[in-house]
């Protein structure tokens, strides 16, 4: 027999077996919150294959996110490594190289070089996010 602690007893209507069982029959309701709704001296046998039912369906969900994890974890991983890879990288620029966007000379401005060979310079990206982006002040910030 199950008991709940005197703390948790309140003024609960009770149901007989068959009545949760219904409900949890037609509806997607987890058995644990039907428990309590039991009458104090239900015994266990006869809502054992529920019971078994509902902690395997427990145990596939912990599998599934367990799986999913590390998924996650070896992606995580993946990332990590690539981006220490990236860390020793360098780009060559040509001096004679000329802003993707504006076609400015990059030689005495700051600029942002990408792996793909693409070359902004930064008044450049500026001028082109405030003229489709939000307003000037949100990123003024952000450079």
């Amino acid at each position: 027999m199950a008991k709940r602690p005197k703390s948790d007893r309140r003024e609960v209507k009770t149901y007989t077996t068959e009545e949760a069982l219904g409900i949890l029959d037609l509806k997607e309701i987890p058995i644990e919150d039907l428990l309590p709704l039991l009458p104090e001296d239900e015994k266990v046998e006869n809502i054992k294959n529920r019971l078994s039912k509902s902690l395997n369906q427990y145990l596939k969900k912990v599998i599934d996110l367990k799986e999913e994890l590390e998924g996650h974890a070896t992606g995580a991983e993946e990332l990590r490594g690539k981006n220490n890879l990236q860390k020793h990288d360098h780009i060559s620029v040509s001096i004679k190289r000329r802003c993707d966007l504006s076609g400015k000379p990059i030689l005495d401005k700051q600029f942002y070089a990408f792996g793909c060979g693409h070359i902004y310079l930064r008044t450049a990206v500026q001028n082109k996010l405030l003229r489709h982006g939000p307003a000037e002040s949100e990123f003024r910030t952000a450079f």
